[in-house]
């Protein structure tokens, strides 16, 4: 009987092969999630806008720790993190009061957030705003960066807590999306007729596209569960979906309240020259976290100045410190809840350790790969993708001037005979000749398809996705086919992104863009089955995975930067509802066509 119990003794060269097989499955898995997107940008780079990828070796170091990172920080949850909030979410409603749970869930929120791989994407993108133009959006991505991320980190907690309230009473989730709705659209309506809250409405509503990624969304459903099961709430099989909707929608109220509270104390500026007078100084350091920063700022302003990049140790470094203490918070505070209120002692202690570990070492190659690799990639991308289609061909060249007139132009003859045009453009120093080319319509087109493409292509690779797609398949007894899914989900990113695109080029607002579809889908949720409209309002949180978000905002804020706009953000909001909509009229859609099929089977009963 003993020798049954003992422990199974592998020789040290199987055990190695063991190792190197699932260490490469995992490698391979990350590496097809990434593949399509990553060869999506590069091919178009190389191949149609013709263009040499700019420190190739740094580019491709970024990407390869990238998935290298990915597969850590995943298979460190699974080891470490997700057993333990699992454990906690079956065990505390059986040991605790409801008050305690809600608490527990606020916190889970909060940690949960800084441990976030795609927190760092809206942070990285301060470096592209401009403080004359911009400047509480400046403010907000400098200064105030950690109460922009402390912001999104309450609005993730509370929403949490409203998630296990509705897990508890076996609520419907329509109420919440009709409220959290309403309440966007009035914040965005109030923010668009004020001049200085206008161009933070982007970033807000990008804010909530970063908060459901691997850490926030496997926890918060696994604590989410547990609280259902414990309630006798789980009669609906998607009693689980919606808490992803309710994180997405919090963190996008809460910084609207936080810019609302900064706007009045943010100096404005009529020009660059304003900004950088002596008479301005005082009130330009107010946007900067330090006098030091600011004289940073204003010498990568000069012509000579190159912009200053941290090289990749100190880049790894400043994320592993920070990977260290979010992973340190999050682990501890799910060990001392266990401890004191669960009232049990941590298993798999030796995996608990190897899944923290990994999830730290992941998180700071991934962040660093993203850094180094991803944004930049997108950012080349973003800012070389508009100048491809207009006959200037370097972006320093290109200036975007609105109302331009055409009696400005003057002509001139290359040495093999062609006329061009070019206009003066008046500077401190004189006048100096600009090249002039306009938008091209067909350029216009191949840009949207572009964007639609890489929405398309990219959310058809998310292995969240498709998880989600097996499960629901599975909770609607095939109603709702996992291929169905995928790909209305991925046509809904497709448009979001072309929307996106759209937006920054003919500088629409985001308004226009935004409130639209919002307002469509309250009376289509309306009308929705309960299980469809949690599954619907839950699918754009996974479109939203760590290597799609910083891939978006940055190639955003890339063609932003290339035409002239003073802000790209608000990309990625559009690429979360349009997905909404296209789940939801196809869940109608279904709902319709079972109907009419049960309908006919009575009909044929009766004869």
């Amino acid at each position: 009987m003993s020798a049954t119990n003992s422990p199974m003794k592998i020789p040290h060269r199987a055990a190695f092969s063991l190792v190197v097989a699932y260490v490469g499955r995992k490698l391979y898995d990350q590496l097809r999630s990434v593949a399509f997107i990553v060869g999506y940008l590069l091919v178009f780079q190389l191949f149609v806008l013709r263009i040499p990828i700019a420190n190739a070796a740094v580019l491709a170091f970024g990407l390869a720790i990238s998935v290298f990172g990915l597969a850590l920080f995943l298979e460190g949850l699974v080891l470490g993190l997700m057993p333990l909030g699992e454990f906690i979410g079956l065990r505390l409603p059986e040991k605790t009061i409801l008050p305690v749970i809600l608490a527990f869930g606020v916190a889970l929120g909060l940690a949960a957030t800084f441990a976030e791989p795609a927190i760092g994407a809206l942070r990285a993108a301060g470096s592209a705003v401009v403080p004359w133009e911009s400047p509480l959006l400046f403010a907000l991505l400098h200064r105030y960066a950690e109460h922009l991320v402390a912001a999104i980190a309450t609005g993730v907690g509370v929403a949490v807590g409203i998630g296990m309230l509705r897990f508890a009473y076996g609520l419907s989730i329509k109420p919440f999306v009709f409220a959290f709705t309403l309440i966007l659209i009035a914040l965005t309506v109030i923010a668009a007729f004020d001049s200085a809250l206008r161009e933070i409405i982007g970033i807000a509503w990008d804010s909530g596209g970063v908060t459901t990624g691997p850490v926030t969304v496997p926890l918060v459903l696994a604590l989410g569960i547990g609280v259902a099961r414990s309630y006798g709430s789980t009669e609906s099989p998607t009693s689980g979906f919606g808490v992803v909707m309710l994180a997405s929608a919090a963190p996008i109220v809460a910084v609207f309240v936080l810019c609302m509270v900064l706007a009045p104390t943010v100096p404005r500026f009529e020009s660059r020259e304003a900004f950088l007078s002596p008479e301005s100084h005082e009130q330009a350091t107010q946007l900067f976290a330090s006098e030091t920063q600011f004289e940073e700022f204003t010498k990568r302003l000069s012509d000579d100045a190159p912009d200053a990049e941290l090289g990749i140790a100190a880049t790894l470094s400043a994320y592993l410190w920070s990977s260290t203490r979010a992973v340190l918070l999050l682990a501890g505070g799910f060990v001392l809840v266990l401890l004191i209120f669960v009232r049990e002692r941590v298993r798999r202690q030796d995996e608990i350790l190897l899944g923290v570990f990994l999830t730290v070492l992941g998180l700071t190659l991934l962040g660093g790969g993203i850094e180094l690799g991803l944004a930049r990639l997108g950012d080349d991308v973003g800012r070389r993708l508009p100048v491809a289609f207009s006959s200037i061909e370097l972006p320093e060249q290109q200036i975007r001037i609105r109302n331009f007139d055409d009696e400005l132009l003057q002509q001139a003859l290359t040495p093999d005979g062609r006329s061009v045009q070019f206009f003066y453009l008046a500077e401190s120093d004189g006048f100096r000749p600009v090249p002039f080319g306009r938008w091209a319509a067909l350029g216009q087109v191949l840009i949207l398809v572009f964007a639609f493409g890489m929405g398309y292509g990219a959310t058809l690779a998310e292995p969240a996705l498709r998880a989600l797609g097996r499960t629901v398949e599975q909770l609607t007894v095939g109603t709702f086919r996992a291929d169905t899914l995928i790909r209305t989900v991925s046509i809904g990113v497709g448009i979001g992104l072309g929307m996106g695109m759209a937006r920054i080029l003919w500088d629409i607002p985001l308004p226009i863009l935004l409130i639209p579809p919002y307002v469509l889908l309250l009376p289509l949720t309306a009308v929705s089955a309960e299980e469809f409209a949690a599954i619907a309002w839950d699918s754009a949180g996974v479109t939203t995975g760590p290597v799609t978000v910083p891939l978006v905002v940055a190639m955003g804020i890339g063609v932003g930067g290339a035409v002239g706009v003073s802000d790209g953000f608000g990309v990625l909001a559009l690429a979360s509802v349009y997905p909404i909509l296209a789940v939801t009229i196809t869940g109608i859609m279904l709902r319709r066509h079972q109907n009419l099929i049960m309908h006919d089977s009575e009909r044929q009963g009766i004869r």
